[in-house]
């Protein structure tokens, strides 16, 4: 990872120092995701993540500011990265949630 200087008064530094202590990060830190907000890089980290099943929907939705799950899968297609695919204990207990949701109609056929 390229190192770059950045150049603060005093007490702008002390103050980025204090704010980040305070929020449990770095100055460092804190400029890399400012300039990731700014560039665009957190869109593409979270659908990333979201791809490989390291965030779930709602989180990766939730750090890329939309509300529609359909907005998180074009914005996954459109970065090229494919949907996550659930492990298996997860899809078993998603058929058996819709299992028990349906049951009550089948008992009338």
């Amino acid at each position: 990872m390229p190192n770059i200087t950045i150049h603060l008064d005093d007490e702008t530094h002390r103050r980025a120092k204090v704010y980040a202590a305070t929020h449990g990060t770095s100055v460092s830190d804190l400029f890399r995701e400012h300039v990731r907000s700014l560039t665009g890089t957190e869109i593409i980290d979270a659908v990333a993540a979201y791809s490989r099943g390291e965030l779930t929907a709602h989180d990766a939705m939730d750090a890329l500011g939309i509300t529609c799950l359909e907005d998180l899968y074009s914005k996954t297609h459109a970065e090229g990265h494919e949907l996550p695919r659930p492990t298996r204990s997860d899809a078993q207990r998603e058929a058996a949630r819709v299992a028990n949701l349906i049951a009550p109609f089948n008992r009338h056929a």
